[in-house]
């Protein structure tokens, strides 16, 4: 799985994943994201919308931004 593929501490965009499924909509990734159950163990958090905000996660910003901070990347939500 490509979510499963992302390096700690680095971060891709929905686009990105989905170049690397083939799947030319984002939206579609973003949705599939969103029904990830598993929050930890498949690092949804590290997936992004191309705007450069940080995006929905299931359990809040706040939890996503601090994983995010968590792995060494300092990112505030614009």
């Amino acid at each position: 799985m490509a979510l499963s593929e992302i390096p700690m501490g680095q971060i891709r965009t929905y686009g990105q994943i989905g170049k690397a499924i083939s799947c030319q909509s984002a939206q579609a990734v973003g949705t599939a994201v969103s029904k990830n159950p598993w929050l930890i163990l498949i690092p949804c958090h590290r997936v992004l919308p191309s705007s450069g905000h940080l995006g929905n996660y299931a359990v809040g910003e706040d939890v996503k931004c601090f994983l995010l901070r968590l792995e060494g990347l300092r990112f505030d939500n614009p």
